[in-house]
């Protein structure tokens, strides 16, 4: 018989501790107020540093050290509930009998589903056997914040991980357990698709050696998206309008610099956790490129080694150089197919940085957090971005 209990939002917040946030702003507090106008100025105006710090502990007492287990949602469940009615979840016979009438074969999806539970249900005991409360829950009946927790161990893949990390800004440890290693990289998991034998008893001692993963810290000022907070990104963000095919349009200033006017199909900030994903797909370069340089540079009459190993080997290099480590504090930022002619000058398209600020002159523009969380970036609005340690991950690798 399962023991496991699915929580809702007020049990999680039954094991809340209030938030006291002291609230620091230097320089103009209202940067957008009267030079909305002037993008060279609103740059110049944006406040140097901006900090939200919760000033409470993130772990509680030891005499009963509490943990919250974050699961995914599988495809058994998602087509469970999209094919209810008012809410309702139908049950598994009829779910099989309108899957199989819409030619999909309902075993499949019913195996990942019941492996997954198995998981969720092997981890939740062996922490309890551990002496750890334990709450399980699904990433969708959460609140947008976790109250301070000993731990938070999620189980799924990436997303998964992505998702819970978005919602913990103290120093509660997250850790992610890939729970499909067949089917899921798992790249932010602890071990990837081998996660460690003795992984219980890593997160249950006292003397683990946890480690940090950098944050991006994206403060909105102005528009109808401006946050009093600022909001963290694990991987990266995004800017561009939402119709891909559209160019998007935006004023950008880096470290402080005077603000360029820049079209491309999109800008991309990642931290160094970041830089392995989206960013190094953006920067790969391609054996079949190098050997284009290559030739090129022969029939320039430059003298180039005939050898069919160093395409690879170049690639290899670049590529490799591109991924940083998690915990660097390095602001890593990418163009999208940059615009230049007699209207807007070259600029960078690759570097990194250590504040980005960026204004809106889209028509309709997407500002998006680890591929899951948008908001609106329209006409006007400015978004500031940065790595703040005081917001790094604390983490397992």
């Amino acid at each position: 018989m399962r023991m496991i209990h699915h929580c809702s939002v007020p049990l999680i917040f039954s094991l809340s501790i209030p938030f006291s946030y002291s609230v620091i702003m230097l320089h103009d507090s209202s940067p957008l107020s009267s030079s909305l106008h002037d993008p060279v100025r609103v740059m110049a105006t944006l406040p140097t540093s901006v900090h939200v710090m919760p000033v409470v502990p993130s772990l509680l007492p030891d005499e009963k050290r509490k943990a919250v287990v974050l699961c995914k949602g599988t495809r058994w469940q998602y087509e469970g509930r999209r094919m209810g009615e008012n809410g309702s979840i139908v049950s598994d016979c009829e779910l099989e009998r309108l899957l199989l009438e819409r030619n999909i074969d309902p075993l499949p999806l019913k195996l990942k589903d019941e492996e997954q539970r198995k998981v969720e249900e092997t981890i939740v005991n062996q922490l309890r056997e551990n002496g750890m409360s334990v709450t399980l829950c699904h990433l969708s009946s959460l609140p947008s914040r976790l109250p301070p927790l000993s731990l938070v161990v999620t189980v799924g893949g990436d997303g998964t991980f992505l998702s819970a990390a978005a919602l913990v800004v103290d120093s509660t440890p997250v850790v992610g357990i890939n729970s499909d290693p067949m089917g899921s990289e798992g790249h932010l998991c602890v071990g990837g698709k081998n996660r460690p034998k003795d992984l219980i008893r890593m997160l249950v001692d006292k003397d683990t050696k946890w480690t940090t993963r950098s944050r991006i810290k994206v403060t909105i000022y102005g528009g109808k998206n401006a946050h009093p907070e600022p909001l963290l990104a694990l991987n990266e963000v995004f800017v561009g309008e939402k119709d891909s095919a559209k160019v998007s349009y935006y004023d950008i200033s880096i470290d402080g610099g005077p603000a360029q006017r820049q079209k491309s199909s999109g800008f991309i900030a990642s931290s160094a956790s970041g830089s392995s994903a989206w960013y190094s797909s953006i920067n790969r370069v391609l054996p079949d490129t190098v050997t284009d340089v290559m030739e090129t540079l022969r029939s320039m009459g430059i003298s180039i080694p005939i050898d069919a190993s160093i395409p690879d080997r170049i690639a290899n290099h670049l590529n490799d150089s591109l991924i940083k480590s998690p915990s660097s504090d390095d602001l890593l930022f990418s163009v999208r197919e940059p615009i230049f002619n007699k209207t807007f000058a070259p600029s960078p398209v690759k570097g990194k940085a250590r504040r980005i600020n960026l204004r809106s002159r889209c028509s309709n523009a997407n500002l998006v957090l680890d591929g899951s969380r948008h908001f609106d970036f329209d006409y006007g609005s400015v978004i500031s971005l940065e790595i703040d340690p005081d917001y790094a991950l604390t983490t397992l690798i």
